[in-house]
């Protein structure tokens, strides 16, 4: 998945936002995009576009950021 330097940028303050919440595990929607991030680590685990995920279910997450 390629994403612009104005996304990065949104994803990186959506995990910011996770983080001041307490948000460990985040799923991040941005655009067309779903992001499954651990805030903690500052690490996306899984990157999904939503049109062509196969899957509409996440698990293991507390909470949810729309960017």
């Amino acid at each position: 998945i390629k994403i612009s330097d104005n996304q990065l940028e949104r994803l990186n303050q959506a995990k910011n936002a996770a983080s001041q919440k307490g948000i460990k595990d985040s799923l991040v929607l941005l655009d067309d995009l779903a992001f499954i991030v651990n805030v903690p680590n500052n690490t996306v685990v899984t990157a999904v576009d939503r049109q062509e995920g196969t899957s509409k279910i996440f698990t293991n997450i507390d909470g949810a950021v729309i960017a």
